[in-house]
């Protein structure tokens, strides 16, 4: 996360400093659950077709504008290959003008959404591609119309809730050593100038796979309960961006109660930092 507000490049007046360029931030999300059935992405055995949803998945745009402008998407995938993605910024330039360099895609890694990219057992479903590329191109243009002035936070804290699943226990309990991992858990707070909260981003390296290899049906996993949680507590829209996970996995996984509890965890620690 710190690295990526260093590579925006965010004017003083982000920070509640004086500057010559005020900053303005856009947000707005959307469902991107399909209606249709599937097949689910991540583990390369799923070669059969969900049974039905469990809870939605969203894709949400964070535009940053301080005289230049970088928009940030947010998706509930598990990938996204090039040539989409360069399809989708192509048309988002196209219908907004921002430079396609301008323009970043972040996924959550979520093993439990429709594939996105071709794996061996499992070719990318493209009626979803359709989809996901009206959704963020639809995106990007809210997020424009809602550009307003905008104060940011920022916080990071060290965190232990993820496991380094090559040479962790693999016991499905808490208390558990972590291993090595990346203990950085980020969070980014937009507010009004007012101080009214606008919208938050959440960082911290661990793959949504709370619900495993048996799961077959649609879910964002635990960041979707993040999303229910935090955004209650705060009032406002929640993103989150996964960050070179590796080998982190949730130290608790195997079910919707597992699910439940690393998503309400994450909420707690999200709010700890802030």
């Amino acid at each position: 996360m710190a690295a990526l507000l260093c590579q925006m490049g965010l004017p003083r007046s982000a920070w509640g400093q004086s500057a010559s360029a005020p900053l303005q931030v856009g947000i707005a999300e959307a469902l991107i659950t399909p209606s249709w059935t599937t097949r689910l992405w991540g583990y390369d055995n799923t070669n059969h077709y969900t049974s039905g949803v469990r809870d939605d998945i969203f894709a949400k745009a964070f535009l940053f504008d301080w005289g230049k402008r970088f928009l940030v998407f947010t998706m509930d995938v598990g990938a996204i290959g090039f040539p989409l993605s360069r399809r989708i910024k192509r048309h988002i330039h196209e219908s907004t003008g921002m430079d396609e360099d301008a323009i970043m895609m972040q996924v959550t890694h979520n093993h439990s959404a429709p594939s996105v990219l071709d794996i061996p057992t499992t070719p990318a479903d493209e009626r979803f591609h359709l989809l996901l590329e009206d959704k963020l191109v639809f995106l990007a243009g809210e997020a424009k119309k809602n550009l307003a002035p905008a104060r940011l936070a920022f916080g990071q804290a060290d965190s232990y809730i993820a496991l380094n699943r090559r040479v962790g226990d693999r016991r499905n309990t808490w208390d558990k050593d972590s291993g090595p991992i990346d203990s950085a858990f980020s969070v980014l707070l937009v507010t009004s100038p007012e101080g009214k909260n606008r919208g938050v981003i959440v960082n911290y390296p661990s793959h949504p796979v709370t619900l495993r290899e048996d799961n077959e049906k649609i879910s964002a996993d635990f960041p979707g309960v993040m999303y229910r949680e935090l955004g209650r507590s705060l009032g406002c829209p929640v993103a989150y961006i996964q960050g070179c996970c590796g080998d982190m996995i949730p130290k608790v996984f195997g079910s919707e109660k597992e699910m439940e509890d690393y998503g309400r965890k994450m909420t707690s620690e999200a709010l700890r930092v802030l």
